[in-house]
């Protein structure tokens, strides 16, 4: 499913910038963006179509406002 390839590219992304620069990236979205990557990857078997859609409609934009405050 295309989501669960976005939710593991954000995922990964995620895990890089808290890692490159923790004190900027301190919402806690973003580590449960890390750990949504970490579920899809590797219990690909368990996630739910719905949940993917949940996290992709409603925590990706959440995800694109954060961008936007820590790129100013």
């Amino acid at each position: 499913m295309a989501f669960e390839a976005l939710s593991n590219r954000v995922g990964d992304l995620a895990k890089r910038l808290v890692t490159a620069d923790p004190s900027r990236f301190t919402d806690p979205l973003w580590s449960q963006a890390a750990r949504n990557r970490d579920f899809v990857a590797h219990h690909d078997d368990r996630a739910e179509v719905d949940a993917v859609w949940v996290t992709v409609s409603r925590s990706f934009p959440e995800l694109a406002s954060l961008v936007e405050l820590v790129r100013d």
